[in-house]
């Protein structure tokens, strides 16, 4: 008798160590992964360009976000939303025929071939406000711009959120 209660407390004993060995394994499985992924979760909260979603867009209602194909010039209107988001730029691909170019507009900077809409000389560019629209005048681009897109430039790097819009020609009979 004293043979089968010894056999009996050694089977209760090896249940309570497969229950502790697999909740250590466990722990350590949850560590490991929380591990990993806490980090690329803290990086991508941390991404600047997720709060640029929406932040930029073309001003599609405009009569003035057109090609003027006699005097090769693209107009561009670009709106900001009231959201506090820091933008630090703006990217403007100009596309057509085969071809594309882009610019990259920043505050208080000037770029050859581009100037603001209420002046006829190259100035320094000035970024929308918040709540604001800005017009940008492309000249000389050298082929026939069909579509456009812009892309918000956050904290020095171009962001994946961006507008797209094919082209009208400009009324040229003003």
């Amino acid at each position: 008798m004293i043979k089968n209660n010894f056999i009996i407390s050694r089977k209760g004993q090896s249940q309570v160590i497969s229950t502790i060995l697999l909740i250590l394994l466990s722990i350590a499985a949850i560590s490991i992964i929380a591990g990993v992924i806490i980090p690329m979760v803290k990086e991508y909260a941390s991404d600047t360009c997720f709060e640029t979603i929406g932040v930029i867009s073309i001003d599609k209602a405009s009569e003035y976000t057109c090609y003027n194909s006699g005097e090769d010039q693209t107009y561009v209107g670009i709106e900001r939303t009231s959201q506090d988001v820091k933008i630090d730029g703006i990217s403007v691909s100009l596309r057509g025929s085969g071809d594309s170019k882009v610019f990259k507009i920043e505050s208080g900077k000037e770029l050859v071939g581009v100037r603001m809409f209420s002046s006829s000389t190259p100035l320094v560019l000035e970024l929308p406000q918040k709540g604001g629209i800005k017009t940008y005048v492309f000249e000389s681009v050298g082929f026939n711009v069909e579509s456009v897109v812009v892309v918000p430039i956050s904290s020095g790097k171009i962001c994946d959120s961006k507008d797209e819009i094919n082209l009208n020609l400009c009324n040229q009979n003003e």
